[in-house]
């Protein structure tokens, strides 16, 4: 008769089954661990991503603070330029002038104070005449060397501006040598024409390159302003704006 020995498991034995290698609850832990593996996982992506969403908008956010800053920056650069500007428009809006009344050609107009331009009366042929006031020439007193204002009546096309009379009308019209181009202007609310003349030709004698004149009629003549220099081109503007002539 065999000997019962109580450790020893038939291997047909329907328990078997039940040892902890084999066991159910092995498989149940095996998959808790892996579940819970990957909700780590997924909380540590979402955290990483969570903040770098929130680092990607900081910068964001600290990007458009600082394009608001530049635009605002500009905005009162500009806004400081166009106090500036107005500032200036109002120094130019104060500007003083004085009036010049030719008693002889009887008209009168106003030119304004502190431009370097000095008026000196000139006779009709060349020479300085302060009773015969035929023609007046605005000369710069900067560029005249010897300061004597005589010498601008003798200069043949001399002056910054010239004011004469002329007994004739002269079309406004182009020639070989200079190329002209008249636009209208008003003068004591008559719109005559300013012609601009550009020289064109081959240069042989010194003198401007470019001129404009405005004749303006009279009764028996006209009043012929002339402009050789366009850097005091708003001064002619202002004479010829201005001129009035005077009833006998």
């Amino acid at each position: 008769m065999q000997k019962f020995n109580p450790n020893f498991i038939h291997p047909n034995d329907p328990f078997i089954a039940m040892t902890p290698e084999n066991s159910p609850n092995k498989k149940i832990s095996l998959f808790r661990i892996l579940l819970l593996l990957l909700i780590v996982l997924t909380l540590f992506f979402a955290f990483y991503f969570i903040l770098r969403y929130v680092s990607d908008k900081k910068n964001n956010n600290q990007v458009n603070d600082l394009v608001d800053l530049e635009i605002d920056l500009e905005s009162e650069n500009q806004v400081q330029d166009e106090s500036e500007d107005l500032a200036f428009d109002a120094k130019e809006e104060i500007r003083t002038f004085s009036t010049l009344s030719n008693s002889t050609l009887n008209y009168s107009f106003k030119y304004p104070d502190n431009t370097g331009l000095k008026p000196v009366y000139c006779s009709e042929y060349g020479s300085q005449n302060s009773s015969e006031k035929t023609r007046v020439i605005f000369y710069n007193e900067l560029e005249n060397d010897n300061n004597d204002p005589a010498s601008q009546c003798e200069i043949q096309g001399a002056g910054v501006i010239t004011i004469s009379k002329q007994n004739d009308y002269s079309d406004c019209t182009s020639s070989e040598s200079w190329e002209v181009e008249s636009s209208p202007i008003y003068v004591d609310r008559v719109e005559l024409q300013k012609c601009e003349s550009t020289f064109i030709g081959e240069k042989m004698y010194p003198g401007p390159d470019k001129r404009s004149y405005v004749l303006i009629p009279r009764k028996n003549d006209y009043i012929r302003v002339e402009l050789n220099d366009f850097n005091f081109e708003y001064v002619y503007i202002d004479i010829v704006s201005t001129f009035k002539n005077i009833e006998n």
